[in-house]
């Protein structure tokens, strides 16, 4: 008896939202530094990059926080200082969040669509816009040459890479449209 209720579980107290979101914090964290340590073993890099493109709305579960983080993660790469995979992933991230589930708060449409201010939804449109012709343009200017010749980013191996300029750009697109669907 005296053995049993040694190895019966103790109760556990239930973790606050504040704790399950630094919890999250923390777990993004680590996978961050796995995906941008040039040492981690491909098996447990492949996994990592999986779980933080997946992952945005655990990773990123304050609406308005997730909203600033694709904004400066587009600012990034609009000026090219993305010096980090796993900043690009996390980008990724947002951008399929946003394109599957709510495009409609990453411009701040409200439900009522004739009381809504215009600036905002044009600064993100632009924004994007931005981006994806700078990313489309680099695509086709490192495309095959005349003499045959790819570069990595445009071989066929590695355009469906998490990260790779192909994916992102094909991300970028997939976030256009659906914004374009959710102002129709």
């Amino acid at each position: 008896d005296a053995l049993a209720s040694l190895m019966s579980p103790l109760p556990a107290a239930e973790p606050t939202a504040e704790e399950i979101a630094d919890g999250f914090v923390t777990l993004h964290n680590h996978l961050a530094a796995l995906v941008d340590d040039d040492g981690t073993p491909p098996s447990v890099l492949h996994v990592a990059e999986s779980v933080i493109v997946e992952g945005a709305e655990a990773f990123f579960p304050d609406a308005s926080a997730r909203c600033e983080h694709i904004l400066e993660r587009i600012d990034e790469l609009a000026g090219d200082t993305v010096n980090k995979m796993s900043r690009i992933l996390s980008f990724e991230s947002l951008c399929r969040f946003y394109s599957r589930s709510d495009s409609r708060s990453l411009l701040g449409l409200p439900a009522d669509l004739a009381k809504f201010e215009k600036q905002p939804v044009l600064r993100v449109l632009s924004k994007l816009l931005t981006v994806s012709y700078q990313k489309t343009m680099r695509q086709l200017s490192d495309a095959p040459g005349k003499d045959g010749a790819t570069t990595s980013s445009s071989s066929a191996d590695g355009g469906s890479e998490p990260g790779s300029p192909v994916r992102m750009a094909h991300e970028l697109v997939v976030l256009l449209c659906a914004l374009q669907r959710t102002m129709t």
